[in-house]
Formats: C-alpha cells, structure tokens, sequence
C-alpha cells in the first residue's frame, strides 16, 4: 500500500471536488464524444490521476470518452494539443508559455501543481549533502526542458555560477546511467523520481523553489479555439480532472491500480515498486495555486514571475498580459 502523509489542504481538495460533480453525457444534453488527453512523457506513477477518472467512469459520465496518450515533453505537448492532434494536454506552464511566443494557439485551463518539481540530484555516495557542495562538480544535464534551461537560476540562488562547476550535456536516456556509473557528479531532473536512484543508494534532492526559482509547474491545457469554441465540453473535462486528482490525494493505491490496468508496462512487479516510491512525491505538488480559491485556479502573479524569469534568462524576448497564457473561466466558483 501506498502510505501518504496527507495535508489538510488534501482533504480540503476532496471535499472541494465532491461539490462540483461534473453534468453526465444526458444532462449536459450531449452523446458521450472522443476527446484525447496527452501527458508529458512515458506513462509514470504521477500520470495515475488521469487513469482513475477513466477507470471510474467519470469522464464518460460527463459525455468523454477520453484516451491518454504518451508524450516525450511539455514542449512537445503544446505543440500536438496547439497543431489539433490531441485535445488536452498535460504541460508546464513554461512550455506554455514559449509555445504562445512561437504563436502556437493553446492556453492552460487548470493548474494541477502550482510549484515546479525540477531538482538537482546527488548519490549520497558522493558525500554532496549541500548544495553549495556542488562547485567544482559535474552536473549532466538534457538541453530543452526548464530544469535544463533555469540551473543557471539554481546555481545563482546557491552562491554559485555556471563557471563554479562543469556541465556535461546528456542524452535522455544516458543521464541516469551516467550518475549511477559515476561519470557525472549530480544531475537534474523532477523530485518525484526516487526509485531512479536506489540502486545507486539513494540521492540528495536540491529542489529549485527552495532556492529562489519559483516557476509555475504543471497543468491541464487547451488549443485556443477549442476553449472559444467548445467550452461546454472544456469545462466537464476540468471539473472531472479536478475530481481524480483530488480523490487521487487520499486513495494513491486506487489510482495506481487503475494506471497498472491500463497500461501493461506500469503492470510489471519491478515497476510496480518503482510508482509506489514516486507517486507520494509527486502528489506533494497537488494543491491550490491561490489560498481560499478553488483547486484549479490559476494564480496570475505566478505566471507573471514565471515570464519574467523566463524573460532574465532568454527564454522569451519579451513578457506579455499573462492572460494570454492562461485562463479561469473553467474553474467552478463556490
């Protein structure tokens, strides 16, 4: 069994999704229609949520008959969901964003974690317990992804620049071997990956946040003209993702088992072990973005801190209304 510590504001969540049940397909006046949801990477424990609002029924109870996808990336996540290839997507709100610079038409719709979970990662082989004790380190890191494009913000908000210590450019699927065989010093990545490193005795986590990079994490987002368009079939769709990764808070091994059914891969014992050790982590991101609002709501002074560091560090040219990143007309008031 999955054991998490739940917070207050999980139980809040909970109670909070029970009051917005979403219109079934007859009462909203509709047939049940397909609609496609695409995540980020390779399904992982963290995608669960997702995979229990099917499982229960929920999504077709409000007229959807939802199929989750794979992706390789938030990058490429705007991009599919802003070309018409899926309907929904799974995404950072940095990736948002840059897409809406590169004139993709997409925009967020609900925020799932307000914080983003990009970290730094040290074998505690290494003896590294600070992160002050990374100079003079390598450090491998994927070119594309926030946590690859804000470490020169981590090393700042440390003491350190990116002089202070060397890094090694890596390919995806070689970054966690190459910390393990020890070729490179440390490495970046989401604080929900644990199980990544056990067999090399467990890591030191340096989570950005706590060291002055304060992005926007994931969320739920839209093309621009399927909000203006449809909005009727937006608004079930984030009422029901609202009410699985609520429920999701407080019953993570129903979640698991509907994810473990659904795709065989996350059915295989050895992964199994691996989920049941990430998700608690990545569920600690779960929380509303504005205290006192409901789950979901965006917060609109985050995203702007999120441009404007964006903006110190080249990864836009210029910073915009934020209100043409993201919207909260889907969120239900109570």
């Amino acid at each position: 069994m999955v054991k998490v510590r739940v917070l207050l504001v999980a139980r809040a969540l909970v109670v909070a999704a029970a009051a917005v049940v979403p219109l079934s397909a007859s009462a909203a006046g509709t047939n049940v229609e397909p609609a496609s949801l695409r995540v980020d990477w390779l399904f992982r424990g963290y995608h669960s949520p997702f995979f229990l609002g099917v499982e229960k029924g929920w999504y077709r109870e409000a007229g959807i008959d939802l199929e989750i996808r794979e992706g390789r990336g938030s990058g490429s996540v705007v991009l599919l969901v802003g070309n018409k290839s899926d309907t929904f997507g799974f995404a950072t709100a940095d990736a948002v964003i840059r897409g809406v610079h590169n004139r993709i038409p997409v925009v967020s719709i609900a925020n799932i974690m307000p914080r983003n979970a990009d970290s730094v990662f040290a074998l505690k082989q290494t003896g590294i317990t600070r992160p002050d004790e990374l100079k003079g380190k390598s450090i491998g890191t994927t070119a594309g992804g926030t946590a690859d494009l804000l470490l020169p913000a981590f090393l700042k908000g440390i003491g350190l620049g990116t002089s202070d210590v060397t890094i090694v450019p890596v390919e995806p699927a070689l970054k966690l071997s190459s910390l393990l065989q020890g070729r490179i010093d440390a490495m970046n990545g989401p604080a929900w990956t644990p199980s990544d490193f056990v067999l090399g005795g467990g890591a030191n986590t340096f989570l950005y946040a706590d060291y002055g990079v304060e992005v926007v994490g994931y969320g739920i987002i839209a093309n621009t003209e399927t909000s203006s368009n449809d909005p009727d079939l937006v608004r079930r769709f984030v009422a029901v993702t609202l009410r699985a990764w609520s429920y999701a808070l407080e019953h993570p091994e129903e979640a698991l088992a509907a994810l473990e059914r659904a795709s065989p891969d996350n059915a295989k014992p050895e992964v199994m072990k691996r989920n049941r050790l990430d998700l608690p982590e990545a569920l600690k991101f779960v929380r509303p973005a504005v205290p006192g609002k409901p789950f979901g709501m965006q917060n609109e002074a985050a995203w702007e801190k999120t441009q404007r560091l964006l903006l110190e560090y080249r990864a836009i040219k210029e910073t915009r209304p934020v209100d043409q990143y993201l919207t909260n007309r889907f969120i239900e008031q109570r």
